[in-house]
């Protein structure tokens, strides 16, 4: 096991010590902080912490259905959700850059909407793993029931153009 490790810590080195690998940390680096800012948002750290409970629930609850089978390609659509979380994030932050406090708000919308999403995606995924275990709580039902709700009145609202 050590040899393993070791190879890995030799690899880690010698990849920092590439130019190109630099540039390419460097530059990303940069996007980053263009994007995002120099603060980590609560909401960014919170939307990544649920994706990966999601894609744990996900892959666990495809690994128990004898029907299932765990692939890779739903995975690779769940790393394309996240890109899309983070550009919606990173247009929420420009907004806020270019149009103040109007726009920290539109900002702060476009997270909770995205942080909403994922953690109803999550409950659901709870519920779904507790029926398949045996273990189904009884009230998760009617929760992500009343979130479902209140999402699509929510949108009914918005597509009238009706203000809440």
């Amino acid at each position: 096991m050590n040899e393993y490790l070791l190879l890995l810590v030799c690899y880690i080195r010698r990849m920092a010590g590439a130019p190109l690998m630099k540039a390419l940390l460097a530059v990303s680096l940069w996007g980053w902080h263009l994007l995002f800012g120099s603060t980590v948002r609560p909401a960014l750290v919170g939307i990544i912490v649920l994706f990966f409970i999601d894609l744990i629930l996900g892959v666990w609850i495809a690994w128990l259905n004898p029907k299932c089978r765990v692939e890779s390609r739903p995975i690779k659509l769940s790393f394309v959700k996240l890109l899309l979380y983070l550009t919606v994030i990173a247009v929420g932050r420009q907004l806020a850059l270019a149009a103040g406090v109007f726009g920290g708000l539109i900002q702060g919308s476009l997270e909770s909407l995205a942080a909403g999403t994922e953690a109803l995606s999550v409950l659901e995924n709870v519920d779904l793993l507790g029926r398949r275990l045996g273990h189904e709580i009884p009230w998760l039902r009617r929760v992500i029931n009343a979130i479902r709700g209140r999402q699509e009145k929510t949108l009914a609202i918005l597509e009238k153009g009706e203000s809440t």
